[in-house]
């Protein structure tokens, strides 16, 4: 691919890996199983987590009695990535939950799909991975939002109250939002929504009626039809994907 490496790598139980750094930055997907980080001190990464490594990042990896897999997305010229999305990637590890981005790159090499749609989801990866950053030219307020809707996804997003807490009209807020960030204030939350509460049916044996019920849908169905706006499959076939 032009732009990116892709790979899923397999650990056995019990692996050890030493000391060691990559030589670009990268997006790496714990997809089964659980390991310690050790790099300025110790770190559990769980299933389910998405970690950013810079390019020359030291770290060892213990991983635990079961066995791991891990997507990697490498980024080739971050230097031009950059550039091109009008950001600055950190100097330090970024984590956070699977994105609805992550898991379709993931669908797409699993059922061998084209370098070119693979190349493309690649990039919506990364820019999803750090939507939580604030990019230059945007307002302080949208990135405060975001940080809000991360922080507490389920809680009661009103708009009449941020506008109070910004001093802003709320279709200012509206208009602005889209413009910003590439989606309306509406799809954002229910995105984010979707994130946790897909990460909670994959690698949790909660039922997807309780989990869509908590995670603020009516019900099951109702879940479902929004999961399929951001996915050609359902939820029970992607988690097959991901266990194959």
């Amino acid at each position: 691919m032009d732009n990116f490496k892709t790979s899923i790598t397999s650990y056995f139980p019990k692996t050890i890996m030493p000391l060691h750094y990559h030589e670009k930055p990268y997006l790496s997907f714990l997809l089964s199983g659980m390991y310690e980080e050790k790099s300025n001190g110790s770190t559990i990464i769980k299933t389910g987590t998405v970690l950013y490594r810079e390019a020359h990042n030291q770290h060892a990896n213990i991983f635990s009695n079961n066995h791991c897999e891990c997507l990697h997305i490498e980024i080739k010229d971050y230097e031009l990535f950059n550039l091109e999305n009008n950001l600055k990637l950190p100097k330090n590890v970024v984590g956070r939950i699977g994105s609805i981005e992550i898991y379709n790159v993931l669908d797409s090499l699993k059922n061998d799909a084209s370098d070119d749609l693979i190349n493309i989801q690649c990039y919506e990866a990364i820019n999803a991975h750090f939507d939580m950053l604030p990019a230059i030219g945007n307002p302080d307020w949208i990135n405060m939002i975001k940080e809000l809707i991360h922080d507490a996804p389920f809680d009661n997003l009103s708009l009449s109250s941020l506008a109070k807490d910004f001093n802003l009209h709320p279709n200012y807020i509206i208009r602005k939002f889209k413009e910003k960030t590439g989606y309306r204030l509406s799809e954002y939350l229910n995105k984010v929504r979707i994130e946790v509460a897909l990460s909670k049916f994959l690698y949790s044996d909660e039922n997807l009626t309780n989990i869509a019920l908590d995670s603020g849908f009516y019900d099951q169905s109702h879940f479902i039809r929004n999961f399929k706006k951001h996915f050609c499959t359902t939820p029970f076939k992607l988690r097959n994907i991901i266990r194959s």
